[in-house]
């Protein structure tokens, strides 16, 4: 809260510890032993608040061990009642694909069941990063529909149920030619961050558009962070992104995916 004192802890669902499913044995130190629950150094990297406060969305950001891990293409977007802790539904987010690192950076809600997602790979300027081929997208998804997987497996054969929808095409590009082409990116001199990590909806402007801002990534080739800052003005959350305006600068630390990013109708 505003003081700074703890108001609560949320409970992670006892599915995504990183264990040994054999012993029950609980490993947060790395994935020796571990064969189920969240991958080391991939457990919660979205996290969006519902219009009404009440509910909390927290995003895997790839697969869990025993649902492919690397390999996987399934990543858990685990809702909290805010008041409990507790969560009280999960639901199943279905990447582009597995390889080079794939994973999600950020979660934003739009309303109580639409959100924006921010889907990567690891592919770009980055220190010992592979420059190509960059894939850097953000996704406008619905959870309405989808089937709460809390007690499915899967990747169990024969599992059966209802992804949250995406939209097939990507609400904005973050490495398309267009967007690295932009004037005031070109310090970046047309080459992909190897990962775009913040992702944050402004209120809505006098003339009906809102501001959206991206950051990150956390490397670069003189092995300090480039603060890379992509704003841009869009008409219509619900159509593609119509880039206006970007920014670059330098600094230590990259801005996280963990910014805690309310609806823009709540701002």
């Amino acid at each position: 809260e505003d003081a700074g004192q703890r108001v609560r802890g949320f409970q992670t669902p006892p599915a995504l510890l990183p264990r040994d499913a054999a012993t029950g044995r609980v490993n947060f130190a790395s994935d020796a032993g571990n064969t189920a629950g969240k991958r080391t150094n991939r457990g919660f990297e979205g996290l969006a608040i519902g219009p009404d406060g009440r509910h909390a969305y927290a995003m895997l950001q790839s697969a869990m061990l025993d649902e492919g891990g690397g390999d996987g293409v399934y990543d858990r977007i685990v809702k909290f009642d805010t008041t409990t802790g507790r969560a009280v539904a999960q639901y199943a987010y279905r990447m582009e694909g597995a390889s080079q690192g794939r994973g999600i950076s950020a979660l934003v809600a739009l309303n109580d069941h639409e959100f924006l997602v921010l889907e990567r790979n690891n592919r770009g300027l980055g220190v010992d990063a592979t420059l190509t081929p960059p894939n850097k997208k953000v996704f406008r998804i619905d959870l309405a529909g989808a089937t709460d997987v809390s007690a499915l497996d899967l990747d169990a054969p024969g599992a059966s149920f209802t992804p949250v929808v995406k939209q097939p095409a990507p609400w904005l590009d973050l490495a398309a030619p267009a967007t690295l082409g932009h004037p005031s990116l070109a310090a970046l001199n047309g080459v992909s961050p190897e990962k775009w990590e913040g992702l944050a909806i402004g209120p809505r402007l006098a003339d009906g558009s809102h501001l959206v801002v991206f950051s990150g990534p956390r490397a670069a080739t003189d092995q300090a962070a480039l603060a890379a800052r992509c704003a841009l003005r869009v008409r219509d959350l619900s159509s593609p992104a119509t880039l206006v305006t970007l920014a670059t600068g330098r600094g230590r630390r990259s801005m996280r995916a963990s910014m805690i990013t309310g609806p823009p109708d709540r701002w």
